[in-house]
């Protein structure tokens, strides 16, 4: 379209923010105004250094303590986590929330620029990208891929691996089985669901490799730990780091979100 077109319809007809609903133009970028972008909710110490959580900042804590109440609720269920540390950028809520639905649920691939960007805001504050061989990807299953278009990981990834240089290899882990979402489970439910649907393709490539794992919403941990359980167990990968894009912070089992 002409510029001066363009600038004409976005001044006559300018496009709301799908957060406040206040006009919105070009220079704001996609769908949410900066307004909006400025409440996003950054992961802050201090947080547990295995799984990421978010501890109460009044609380008398040092900035990063080695487990929480999270780690000692998977050693309960199920043994510890198989990643070696997990971080997530942004907490799960506001503008956050919604601009990563758009992006998941609303067909607006171009939200993964803006989201993907808050991840690189605190990627050295988290990691080192020496530490890497490889990063990877939490797999859609084929069906629902196909049905979506993409893989909304697989577009934050991609502007992580340009940035950052790890190299990106999105096919390491297939989804073995089309499972129900894990929207609206509880996290024995979340980890029932994803337990033995993922598998490798390329063992030679995994083996005794740094690998770190992209995933969007880190709620129960359990598909980010079940990944890393097969790069780990069945492809013997060195270890394996987990970082998503938002984290769950809330304390109920029963969590209907992403």
């Amino acid at each position: 379209m002409n510029p001066l077109l363009e600038s004409l319809i976005n001044f006559v007809y300018p496009s709301r923010c799908r957060y406040c609903g206040e006009n919105i133009y070009p220079s704001d970028g996609h769908y949410i105004c900066q307004l909006c972008w400025q409440e996003v909710e950054f992961i802050e110490k201090p947080f547990c250094d295995t799984c990421g959580q978010p501890l109460d900042p009044l609380a008398a804590l040092p900035d990063v303590i080695p487990s929480c109440d999270k780690c000692a609720e998977r050693q309960n269920d199920r043994g510890s986590w198989y990643f070696r540390r997990a971080r997530s950028a942004v907490v799960y809520k506001s503008v956050a929330a919604r601009a990563f639905q758009l992006l998941k649920y609303y067909d607006k691939p171009v939200m993964a620029e803006p989201l993907a960007n808050l991840m690189l805001r605190v990627f050295q504050k988290f990691f080192e990208a020496t530490e890497y061989d490889y990063m990877t990807l939490v797999p859609l299953h084929k069906w629902r891929r196909w049905k979506r278009g993409y893989n909304q990981v697989e577009l934050l990834g991609g502007r992580l691996s340009k940035t950052t240089g790890i190299p990106m290899k999105p096919d390491l882990v297939v989804k073995t089985a089309n499972t129900p979402p894990q929207v609206g489970l509880s996290r024995r439910e979340r980890q029932r669901n994803v337990q033995g649907h993922f598998d490798i393709t390329d063992k030679s490539t995994v083996s005794d490799a740094r690998i770190l794992l992209i995933d969007d919403v880190f709620t129960t941990g359990s598909t980010v730990s079940e990944v890393s359980r097969i790069l780990l167990r069945k492809g013997k990968a060195k270890y394996v780091d987990a970082f998503t894009l938002l984290r769950v912070v809330m304390g109920s089992d029963d969590i209907d979100i992403a």
